[in-house]
Order: structure tokens, then C-alpha cells, then sequence
């Protein structure tokens, strides 16, 4: 099997023909904008969550220490403020504790692990509605919401679970990011790839601080020749359709007209949002265009792409508000994934890849699993995967489900995972479901050679 890299390597020159780099930033409309939009995210400490952006010092040591560490928190003042966290204190700059939308159980969670003293009769009656929103769930909501990156007091200071900005230039609208930064909504349902329950805050900024934070990333990333915006002629309208139905797997992350799974960002009103050559180049090479992105590289060629960019760029309709999940709800997807450790790659990786459809336990029942067509295969199924060999379930890992007349949602991971991970993924799945293959498929020791 060919490696990520090898494999990247054989379309990139394609690639660069296509999208020729021509240039890097583009036109601020606010010449000096690039120096008070870094000003600025350094004071609000963007770099916590984001690489590409200030680094967060100045912010760090103006947000004040919680927990234990810090000065003492009445839990009712927490569980008030945090519904609305206007200005206090003057003396921060331009520092400010952003809104994070907390719905009542997740304020009665921090408010359990951030504060003391006996409740106030609104936080008791919160707390009788909410009775497993204690100081652990607190925490946990903490880590997902990325509070560390600006508050010490609980975690070590840490990178927080927000997207790399390093190239939102080339990525999306200028008009759209000033309208996004100035009143931000959830682009993902669930949160971050990784980091599900991530959630951009509001943090109240006026149009003219939007606007130079909006110049600020609009000069990252190079820029690319523009792609042929002629509409699709009916033919090759069906012909993406079709293509999107029955062999690539799309719909299985991502929403178009109305269907298909939430793991992704909804591609409805794509227009308004990204840039045409970013969606070209998303689509032949997303480890370059979005690093650290889980998803995968399907096997297309630079037209079969080009026709695919054009269509959904092309998509009417309204973005459709996200369903939303709270954090102090036993069944968000931020707690469906066990914890894996560095010693456990497959664990880690079927958490973070395989567990949207096919649940924690390998049930075929992860929070993605409605919005699929086909169920996702049950790995706890001992009957079922007694019957299948290793090398097949390597097969429909490593290239889709469909290269086994499988369904098409289940995206090919070869390019984005090692062979040495799609085994480590295989020898997960015959630890969920206690099973090995066929004898006749193994070296009797039910495990792969």
C-alpha cells in the first residue's frame, strides 16, 4: 500500500496546475488593519485556540486563575455571569470573557466546579433539574469548551480545540467572516473534528474590531487561480449527482439539500461562505488544505473534482440553523468517544474516526448513524465479523466501504491513515467484537500475519 505521502504525491502536480499559487494576501480594506487585528487577537487571546494567530500571553495573564488556585467564586455569581458575561472590570484592555451560548445544565456544571458556597434558590432549582451536572461533568465541559486556553487554575495552560487559521484566507469570504466574527453560529453541530463540543464564542465585537480581525486572516494563506464558474450543463448535473449517490462518500460527513450525516460542516449556501478554490483543493487534497483535518482523501481525478466544486458551489438554498447538543447531556457525542492513549493507537483512532456512526461500543449506533441510509456495520457482532477476514476489513478501511459493494458514506481512509494504523483499527474491531476471522483466513492465530 502506497503512503499518505506517496499517495498525495502522485495528484499534487495536477493539483498545481490547476490552482497555480499567485501571490500571497490579498487587498485589506483597512490599511492598517493588519497591525490592530493582531493587536486586538493577542488582547483576546485568540492564539489560545487557533494556530496561526497571536500568541495568547498577554490574555493568559489577564484572565484570572480559577479553581482552587484562584480567589474564591460564589457558585450562584458563576451560574448567573456565565448566561451573560457582560464587561466587569475596566483595567483588562481589550480582554473580555467571551459568551459561549451555556444552556442551564452546562452553567450548573461550571458552576459546581468553578465556585463555593451554598447555592442561592436559582441554583438549587437549577441543580435539582439538572442532578448529574456536578463538578466532574464541570470539568469535562472546562477541557471541551477550551477554557484552559486563557484560565489557569484547573489544566495546565494548553493549546484550546479551535480550527487552524494559518490559511482562512484562501479558505473564506471576506464578507462572510465579517459577518461570522461580529455574531458567530455553530458551522459544525457537534464541534471541532477532535474536539467535539467546541464552540466558537461570541465575544461582542463591534463592527469595527470584526472588520480588523477579518483583515488580519484574510492576508493569510496564497492565493489561487480562480476556477471556472461556468454552470453545469444538465448532463454533468446529473452526472455529480450520481456520483454523490452511489460512489463517493460526501453525504456520510457532510449535508447537501437537506440530507446526509453532521460529522462535517453543512454544505448548503457553500457560496456564501468558502471560496470556489478552496473547495477544489479541500477536495483533492484536504491534509493541505485544512492540516490536522480527519478528513479523508477520496480517490478523484482534477475534473471529476472540478465538475464536483462547481456543483456545490452552485447549491441554492439557505444555510439550515445546526441541531445542537448540550454538554450537560449524557449523550454528546463529546462523551460517546472512549479515552485512548498514546499506547493504544487503534482505540485513539477508531474514537476519533469510527465512532460518529459506528458507536463507542461498535453497536452501529454513533450520534452520525440516523443520517445514514444504510446502517453502519455492528463491530460488536461476533456472528458478523467471525465471517469476515482481516484483509477485508482492511480493504474497506483503507478504501471505502465501497470497494467491497458496501455503502458509498464510508469514506476510503488509505491516504490519511498508515497501513501500520489501518491494522492497529482492525485489531480494535476484533477486540470489540471477541471475535477472529475465518480460520481459513488467518495464520491460526486469528490475527493478521
Amino acid at each position: 500500500m502506497r503512503s499518505p505521502t506517496a499517495a498525495r504525491a502522485l495528484f499534487l502536480p495536477t493539483l498545481a496546475a490547476v490552482v497555480a499559487a499567485a501571490g500571497v494576501g490579498g487587498d485589506s480594506r483597512h490599511p492598517d488593519a493588519q497591525e490592530d487585528g493582531g493587536a486586538l487577537a493577542a488582547e483576546l487571546g485568540c492564539g489560545g485556540c487557533h494556530a496561526g494567530m497571536p500568541a495568547p500571553d498577554l490574555a493568559r495573564r489577564r484572565a484570572p486563575t480559577l479553581g482552587p488556585q484562584g480567589d474564591p467564586i460564589p457558585a450562584d455569581f458563576v451560574f448567573s455571569y456565565l448566561a451573560d458575561p457582560v464587561r466587569r472590570r475596566d483595567d483588562l484592555g481589550r480582554t473580555r470573557m467571551p459568551d459561549f451560548g451555556l444552556d442551564e445544565g452546562e452553567r450548573v456544571a461550571l458552576a459546581a466546579l468553578l465556585g463555593g458556597g451554598d447555592a442561592g434558590a436559582e441554583l438549587a432549582a437549577a441543580q435539582r433539574r439538572h442532578p448529574d451536572a456536578g463538578a466532574e461533568l464541570g470539568r469535562r465541559i472546562f477541557a471541551a469548551l477550551g477554557c484552559r486556553a486563557c484560565h489557569a487554575g484547573i489544566d495546565p495552560p494548553g493549546d484550546g480545540p479551535g480550527p487552524d487559521l494559518t490559511r482562512e484566507g484562501v479558505r473564506v469570504r471576506p464578507d462572510w467572516l465579517d459577518a461570522y466574527l461580529t455574531a458567530p453560529w455553530r458551522v459544525r453541530s457537534e464541534g471541532q473534528p477532535g474536539a467535539a463540543g467546541a464552540r466558537m464564542p461570541d465575544y461582542r465585537l463591534s463592527a469595527e474590531e470584526a472588520s480588523a480581525l477579518a483583515d488580519l486572516l484574510m492576508r493569510t494563506g496564497a492565493r489561487f487561480a480562480s476556477l471556472d464558474s461556468v454552470p453545469l450543463t444538465r448532463f454533468q448535473t446529473d452526472k455529480t449527482e450520481r456520483l454523490l449517490e452511489g460512489r463517493l462518500a460526501c453525504l456520510g460527513c457532510h449535508r447537501i439539500a437537506g440530507r446526509g450525516g453532521r460529522i462535517g460542516p453543512s454544505l448548503e449556501g457553500l457560496s456564501e461562505r468558502v471560496q470556489p478554490e478552496f473547495v477544489l483543493e479541500a477536495i483533492l487534497d484536504p491534509a493541505r488544505a485544512m492540516p490536522g483535518s480527519p478528513m479523508p482523501h477520496q480517490p478523484l481525478g482534477v475534473r471529476e473534482a472540478a465538475l464536483l466544486t462547481r456543483y456545490l458551489i452552485g447549491q441554492s438554498g439557505a444555510r439550515q440553523p445546526e441541531p445542537v447538543t448540550s454538554l450537560a447531556d449524557a449523550s454528546h457525542p463529546a462523551w460517546a468517544a472512549p479515552l485512548g492513549t498514546a499506547a493504544a493507537a487503534g482505540p485513539t483512532l477508531y474514537a476519533e474516526h469510527c465512532v460518529a456512526c459506528h458507536g463507542a461500543q461498535g453497536r452501529g449506533d454513533g450520534w452520525n448513524a440516523p443520517n445514514l441510509p444504510v446502517p453502519p456495520t455492528a463491530h460488536s457482532d461476533p456472528q458478523l465479523m467471525s465471517r469476515r477476514p482481516d484483509d477485508a476489513l482492511f480493504d474497506a478501511i483503507a478504501g471505502g466501504a465501497w470497494v467491497l459493494g458496501g455503502s458509498p458514506r464510508m469514506p476510503p481512509f488509505g491516504a490519511l491513515l498508515s497501513a501500520a494504523d489501518i491494522r492497529s483499527l482492525v485489531a480494535t474491531i476484533r477486540d470489540l467484537c471477541g471475535c477472529a476471522g475465518p480460520a481459513w483466513s488467518t495464520d491460526g492465530r486469528g490475527a493478521l500475519p
